[in-house]
């Protein structure tokens, strides 16, 4: 069996954010990735192996989040391999999932932990009774907390498992190791005195003297000390209140002896200033009944210019519209073309037309004899193409070097004139056969367009004679041979009309809408023609109306100007006036809210210079200044009575400073006393130093040793760490005073010991309890892969 005991691997199965993962235990692991991966949340999933109660866990967040977010489903795991005293154990935890408020329940079974056991070949999770029968042979068992305690710690029902992970005597054993354990993972949040709390409680057993309660060990001592201390402490914190006292009572009289007099000074000087200031304030009244009428005046010449300005800004208005307008339409109809609109409208047009028929066709015609008809004018377009390229062989060019038009369609009146485009080779005829042939028809014409042949003579209509060109020219072929395609083209579309019926309307809409368009174009072009007939009628226009505004514009600025100074005149005016009756009305507000001097002041004769503000600055400053000393003697008398429980309140306020100012001066007597006790008490107390000294040094050879177990352990990337304590120089030194008169009476000491009992009596009457926490501070040194050293507190 293996030596190691401890966790081997850890498998999450749909756990946080992890779909799956598996991290090998049995070699340091250094876990490299950017922030919120996932790196501290695998961390703090030890807590499930190590801890029995949810409740100690510490996440970054809320419990019932950290549930939520590492088993959401029933189908979440996370799988713990151990190697124990009796091989290879697995403690598994799985989700309940949300209908279970997304709690857990852990279970264990023996053997290796196997990722067949979990998840199928398909990838997906197992259903938990499969997984159950597949486990029940290798001892598959629940666990409630009170069992994973028991198979972590061996003691208790454990219901056959034993892990062994927390080997420990006692319950109270293990809540230590539970609250060691969920520190550690949050080392990084620790504050130092709780770092140095979970340290002295590590080796707690180790230690003689902790800490020293003063209060307890020396009650009746202490009792005087504080009582005496609290005294002193207490004149010493009221010590700058009595100085403030003393001052502001000096200030406060000193106001008192002054303002008497200066309030006969102000009654004598008030009634001048109220009649010097009544007749200013005639005379600005004058003064702006003046500017008033001037005002009024340009008032109205405004207001003529304003009616003026307005009809003319209508006018330009409504000529610069124009002008826009005709702009905008230029820039609108810039491309416009009108031989190009109109051919585009006819085009438009007739695409409508023919649109329109083919679907009336289409609604009309059948199929089948739409194609008959096809079929026809296919017919006839190919003899009509065989015909016009056989027009040099054809028999109209044969008789014609001998016939003229007239004979041709005489002749051709009554013959099949289609022979006329027919070649020769066709007709198995010479040249000479066909001309012969010809005239001899020719010769049983008679007169009148009567046609003899035998005993039978008859009339054949000359309208009826055949249009030549159609079988010589090729302009007229060709445009004979148009139509027919044009026929062929238009039955083709009809047929398609009637498979497409609805297509045909869709662009019928598409070319009726354009053709709307063009019209509004057209239109809108045709009133630009009229508007470009008036352009240089409004341009001439709007140059005479910008010219009538701008020198109305410049008789309303004139006017602006003419107003403005009369406005500022008698703001000016009317500032001073306001400012006069102001300060008629604020000096007789002033006076009036005076209050007069006490008549229990002393009066003084006194002369002050200035007139009579100057007079009331000097009293209200006065009067502030008494008030605010008088309100601060009252809050600092309330202050030290309220803080001294009425110790020095008397009925008279003069008797009470003058003890107060006693009291004062007697702090260096009273401080020295209470010193002196406190030093006799610290005597007694020297064992105890000594044996926080020797505390402080154990503490430093189990950190040693810690140090030299860590030098053992792979910490990420880095050299070395090392936990150090640091002793706080002003109480150790206080101890290393005390313990050098180890076997000496403490009254033989030299002057160094006098001073250092007399600073242990000064810091015991601040600390009545001294704990061996306050002796030291902790730090951790860290040694870089580069050989850097850097510190942390």
């Amino acid at each position: 069996m293996s030596a190691f005991n401890g966790p081997t691997r850890m498998m999450l199965i749909n756990c946080g954010k992890y779909s799956f993962a598996d991290v090998d235990l049995t070699a340091p692991v250094h876990l490299v990735g950017p922030n919120n991966v996932g790196k501290t949340s695998l961390i703090a999933l030890l807590q499930f192996l190590y801890l029995d109660d949810q409740r100690q866990m510490h996440f970054s967040r809320s419990l019932a989040e950290t549930r939520q977010y590492y088993f959401p489903d029933p189908y979440s795991y996370v799988l713990f391999e151990l190697m124990t005293p009796t091989g290879f154990q697995v403690l598994g935890v799985r989700g309940l999932g949300p209908l279970r408020q997304f709690e857990f329940e852990r279970f264990s079974f023996r053997g290796r932990l196997e990722r067949a056991h979990f998840i199928a070949e398909n990838g997906q999770v197992n259903e938990v009774d499969e997984i159950r029968a597949k486990l029940n042979e290798q001892g598959w068992v629940r666990l409630d907390p009170k069992h994973l305690r028991a198979a972590l710690t061996g003691v208790g029902d454990a219901r056959g498992v034993e892990l062994g992970l927390v080997p420990v005597r006692s319950q109270k054993d293990y809540e230590s190791f539970r609250s060691l354990f969920c520190n550690i993972l949050r080392l990084s949040h620790m504050k130092q005195d709780e770092l140095k709390q979970q340290l002295l409680d590590l080796y707690k057993g180790d230690f003689k003297q902790r800490s020293i309660n003063l209060s307890e060990k020396y009650a009746d001592g202490l009792e005087k000390v504080r009582r005496d201390a609290h005294e002193v402490l207490e004149l010493k914190q009221l010590e700058s209140d009595i100085d403030n006292l003393l001052r502001h009572s000096e200030q406060r009289d000193s106001a008192r002896r002054t303002l008497p007099a200066l309030w006969d000074a102000i009654g004598s000087n008030y009634e001048q200033t109220k009649q010097d200031t009544a007749k200013q304030i005639a005379a600005l009244t004058e003064a702006l009944q003046g500017v008033d009428a001037d005002t009024t005046s340009a008032e109205g010449e405004r207001e003529k210019i304003d009616v003026e300005a307005r009809q003319c800004d209508q006018a330009v208005g409504k000529l610069q519209a124009e002008l826009e307008a005709l702009e905008r339409d230029r820039t609108e109809l810039a491309d416009y073309v009108p031989e190009w609109v109109d051919e585009r409208m006819r085009t438009m047009q007739a695409e409508d037309e023919h649109l329109t028929a083919a679907l009336d066709r289409a609604s009309q015609d059948e199929p089948e004899r739409m194609n008959r008809r096809l079929l026809q004018q296919q017919t006839q377009t190919a003899a009509l193409r065989q015909r016009m390229s056989d027009t040099h062989d054809a028999l109209i060019t044969t008789l014609r070097q001998s016939l003229d038009d007239n004979e041709l369609q005489t002749l051709f009146t009554l013959i099949n004139p289609d022979l006329l485009g027919v070649p020769l080779e066709t007709l198995q005829m010479t040249p000479e056969e066909a001309l012969e042939l010809a005239r001899w028809a020719l010769k049983a014409k008679a007169t009148d367009g009567a046609w003899t042949l035998g005993n039978h003579t008859f009339i054949v209509p000359q309208e009826h004679a055949p249009a030549l060109d159609k079988y010589s020219d090729m302009a007229t072929m060709q445009t004979e041979l148009d139509d027919l395609e044009h026929g062929i083209k238009t039955v083709e579309q009809a047929i398609d009309a009637s498979r497409q019926a609805e297509a045909l309307r869709a662009r019928r809409k598409i070319v009726r809408e354009e053709h709307k368009a063009l019209t509004v174009r057209q239109s809108n072009w045709q009133r630009l023609q009229e508007k470009e007939s008036r352009a240089q009628q409004w341009m001439t226009d709007l140059t005479a109306e910008q010219d009538r505004r701008k020198t109305l514009t410049q008789a309303l600025r004139e006017n602006e100007e003419t107003r403005a100074k009369l406005q500022e005149k008698r703001r000016f005016l009317d500032a001073e006036r306001k400012s006069s009756e102001q300060a008629r009305d604020a000096l007789a507000a002033r006076v009036r809210e005076l209050r007069p001097p006490s008549s229990e002041w002393e009066h003084h004769p006194l002369v002050f210079a200035g007139d009579v503000n100057d007079l009331l600055e000097q009293y209200e400053r006065g009067r502030s200044n008494e008030a605010n000393e008088h309100e601060r003697v009252t809050e600092l008398l309330s202050t030290i009575n309220q803080r001294t429980y009425g110790r020095y309140e008397t009925e008279d306020e003069a008797e009470t400073i003058a003890l107060l100012r006693g009291q004062k001066e007697s702090i260096p007597d009273r401080e020295k006393s209470v010193e002196d006790l406190w030093t006799g008490i610290a005597t007694a107390v020297r064992k105890h130093l000594k044996d926080l000294h020797g505390d402080v040094d154990m503490l430093k050879a189990r950190v040693s040793a810690l140090n030299r177990r860590l030098t053992s352990v792979s910490i990420s990337n880095l050299k070395a760490l090392r936990l150090e304590v640091d002793e706080r120089p002003r109480w150790m030194s206080l101890l290393s005073n005390a313990m050098r008169q180890e076997d000496m009476p403490l009254f033989s000491v030299g002057n160094d010991a006098d001073e250092a009992l007399r600073e242990i009596g000064k810091l015991f009457a601040e600390h009545p309890s001294i704990d061996l926490a306050d002796l030291f501070d902790l730090h951790f040194d860290v040694e870089t892969s580069e050989g850097k050293h850097n510190r942390y507190d």
